[in-house]
């Protein structure tokens, strides 16, 4: 059975229609009472266009609000260490970690 799951990159991997699809594959598929730890990256909208791709709390909540409990447990941000995102101008990179437990 499968009881927990890490989403590391998935998300800001694809686009946002890929993403929609995603969400209701990934709890249709689910078991009950699975953990997820998510993690995304979240930037300023129209600084750079994925991916990575920015998504943000409002998405995770839209997407999974219905089937799990969202906590944020980490939000840092990560430019400083990123040469590669600098260089593309970003302003701020924050690497989000979210823990959903189903409600």
């Amino acid at each position: 059975d499968i009881t927990a799951v890490y989403d590391r990159a998935s998300m800001i991997a694809l686009s946002q229609d890929m993403r929609q699809r995603y969400y209701g594959q990934l709890v249709e598929l689910l078991p009950a009472h699975v953990v997820m730890l998510l993690v995304t990256l979240e930037y300023p909208n129209g600084e750079m266009e994925g991916p990575p791709f920015s998504v943000g709390r409002g998405e995770i909540e839209s997407a999974y609000d219905a089937h799990f409990n969202i906590k944020q447990v980490h939000n840092e941000d990560v430019l400083k260490n990123d040469a590669f995102f600098q260089e593309k101008g970003l302003t701020q990179l924050h690497e989000i970690v979210y823990l959903l437990e189903q409600a």
